[in-house]
């Protein structure tokens, strides 16, 4: 079964550091060697394989991922070919033919395992950044939340603010009102005293009068009389 450790051809207990090597190694190899034409697909999937398993191997969270799925999925498989007797002739074409079909069945196989092993991986990766954008969003919407209730906060305090100013400018206009009211009843009453004072001026002063003229009548009056 073809795995990630047998793209980058290094065993399952390879270091990180090793791993790195290998990596490079790989990429080295492909870059040295004179690509066939008709194989530029193939060297297209080796490429893009190597590249998605040194992703997967370099990181360690990732790489205990695989592993733990490559344990559930270790199940050999063991193949058991019965051949009747055949002559000589025929068993060895028969073998040689069997021999050959059971390389390309492994050949195929591999490629196969390799092909899964890469989808894993992209499965794995499309995953984690599905989890990631998720995370993501939420965090977004979070602060979008936490934006929009700041921002109700500041209009209420405005609100209230403006509110506190509007209820304090109303009442300095309603003690200015009493004041200037309190101001006119002040004024209305002093005049009123002044006008009763003035009258009772005039009276005493036309009573003192009135003394006088009697005085002087009743002296006149004995005057006369005498």
């Amino acid at each position: 079964m073809g795995t990630l450790y047998d793209v980058l051809g290094i065993s399952q207990q390879t270091n990180a550091e090793q791993i790195s090597r290998a990596y490079r190694a790989c990429l080295d190899s492909m870059t040295a060697e004179t690509s066939n034409p008709s194989n530029a697909e193939n060297d297209l999937i080796r490429a893009k394989a190597i590249k998605e398993a040194y992703a997967i191997l370099s990181s360690p969270a990732r790489r205990d991922a695989y592993d733990a799925r490559l344990a559930e999925k270790a199940n050999p498989i063991v193949m058991i070919i019965e051949k009747p007797p055949l002559p000589w002739a025929a068993i060895l074409f028969s073998s040689v033919f069997v021999i050959a079909i059971i390389a390309f069945v492994k050949i195929r196989n591999k490629e196969v395992d390799t092909v899964k092993a890469v989808i894993d991986a992209q499965t794995s990766l499309a995953e984690k950044v599905r989890i990631e954008e998720g995370e993501k969003n939420a965090e977004a919407s979070l602060a979008r939340e936490r934006s929009q209730e700041t921002r109700r906060a500041e209009e209420k305090m405005r609100y209230e603010t403006e509110r506190a100013r509007s209820d304090g400018r109303r009442v300095h206009e309603d003690l200015q009102q009493a004041e200037r009211q309190q101001r006119a009843e002040n004024e209305r009453a002093a005049t009123r005293r002044e006008h009763e004072h003035q009258a009772e001026l005039s009276a005493e002063r036309q009573r003192v009068q009135q003394q006088r003229y009697n005085m002087e009548r009743a002296i006149r009056y004995r005057q006369v009389s005498d």
